[in-house]
């Protein structure tokens, strides 16, 4: 063979080595690290911004952005059946329940018990349900009423910034029902199964 066609003869393509699960763990493990580390500073951003507004009313919001948040990590760590060290690396502190009570979870301590008496009772108990293979979308329903019955407390508040953020609260329900009834819509799904998604209005 002329080396004019040698050179004109594509080479064969090596086998790709297939990628080690170690190195797939690890960029899991770093993609996971830097979504928690993103989501923190991002915590401790709106914490301290609260702070410096001197309202107590939006101070306790942050607080139940941080409770919602942990819970939904309780339940998403307990589903991936990982222990509760790796737990404690994901939780934000500044909540009205402890991340050192929230850890418990992992160690067998019920979630009912751990978010008794508090605005998410209900969200730990569809939580439960999630963790044995139930639905997320009605444990992540249950969070977000669990924030719009804090909002409520607004509504009883004529003066102050309350209202404003109640307001608020309520448009971004509105986006939220709006995004619900379109995904819903678009595919395809019965109009009770997009009702029972719908979260509770503030009005």
């Amino acid at each position: 063979m002329s080396e004019k066609k040698k050179k004109n003869t594509p080479q064969e393509e090596q086998p790709q080595a297939d990628t080690a699960p170690e190195t797939e763990q690890a960029a899991e493990k770093a993609a996971e690290e830097e979504t928690f580390t993103v989501t923190r500073e991002q915590m401790e951003q709106m914490e301290q911004l609260a702070k410096d507004s001197g309202s107590q009313f939006l101070l306790g919001y942050v607080q139940m952005l941080v409770d919602a948040a942990n819970l939904r990590s309780v339940v998403r760590v307990l589903r991936m059946g990982r222990d509760a060290d790796f737990l404690a690396t994901v939780l934000f502190p500044g909540g009205t329940i402890p991340a050192a009570t929230v850890v418990k979870a992992a160690d067998g301590e019920p979630l009912e018990s751990i978010y008794f008496s508090s605005l998410f009772e209900e969200a730990a108990a569809a939580g439960v349900q999630a963790i044995q293979g139930g639905s997320l979308t009605a444990f992540e329903k249950a969070c977000d009423n669990a924030l719009n019955a804090y909002m409520q407390k607004a509504k009883y508040i004529p003066f102050g910034e309350q209202p404003m953020l109640g307001y608020v609260s309520a448009k971004d329900n509105e986006f939220t029902a709006i995004r619900i009834i379109l995904t819903g819509r678009l595919a395809d799904l019965p109009a009770d199964v997009i009702r029972e998604r719908l979260r509770n209005a503030y009005v």
